[in-house]
């Protein structure tokens, strides 16, 4: 099961950027052979290559600098983001099942878009705003999901974005890790439900990251 760093991986952004440690719970289920995540492999490059994508992100989290800027005729709609700040403003105060089925089900609402197509990259991790007038693809998803819930008061070590294998579609994939009352559940742009992690037995975790550290997930042994 997945656990939240303890207070010695919890490390601050601060003006050192985003910490990279290769330690960490083991979630990943036994067996099967997995591909490298992506150019950088399943190595400490790769921790650093996904710190370094959650850090440009952040530095445009605040506005999204011109979140349409080389996408005109595609779609862009920056009415979204008034969309999304009054989602937020519903939400506050609400019970924490109906924040985290809200968030979901209307981030899950937004178009998929490949990064090659979107953004002219092989990956790019948009901030909010960008997103929600862009779309994207499923980093992007957790990613709003993440700021929301941030939003309403979560705090962000209850809060992990998953890097991981998907077994079934035999691809990498992202989504969001919420702790609530002692279990991992998660926020997932391919379903409407919100499942426990340990009920998706396909999902072989390889990292997790939040604003405070990147954390490598070795495998079980089998």
């Amino acid at each position: 099961m997945f656990k939240s760093p303890s207070n010695k991986l919890r490390l601050g952004l601060g003006r050192l950027g985003l910490a990279v440690l290769l330690v960490g719970t083991p979630l990943a289920a036994p067996g099967g052979r997995e591909p490298p995540l992506g150019s950088a492999g399943g190595t400490q490059a790769a921790g650093r290559l996904y710190a370094g994508y959650w850090n440009a992100m952040t530095a445009r989290a605040p506005d999204g600098g011109d979140a349409c800027e080389g996408a005109p005729g595609r779609g862009c709609k920056l009415a979204h983001w008034a969309d999304w700040q009054a989602l937020i403003d519903r939400l506050r105060g609400a019970e924490a099942t109906r924040q985290l089925t809200e968030v979901n089900r209307t981030v899950n609402r937004v178009r998929y878009r490949d990064d090659q197509d979107n953004w002219g990259q092989p990956d790019y991790w948009a901030a909010p705003r960008e997103f929600l007038a862009r779309g994207g693809d499923c980093e992007d998803f957790a990613i709003a999901k993440y700021h929301a819930l941030r939003a309403l008061g979560y705090g962000a070590e209850d809060l992990r974005l998953l890097i991981l294998f998907d077994t079934k579609r035999a691809t990498v994939h992202a989504v969001l890790a919420v702790v609530l009352d002692g279990q991992v559940l998660v926020l997932d742009n391919l379903r409407g439900a919100i499942l426990p992690l340990g009920d998706l037995p396909h999902y072989r975790v390889r990292y997790s990251l939040n604003e405070r550290s990147v954390v490598r997930h070795l495998p079980r042994n089998p």
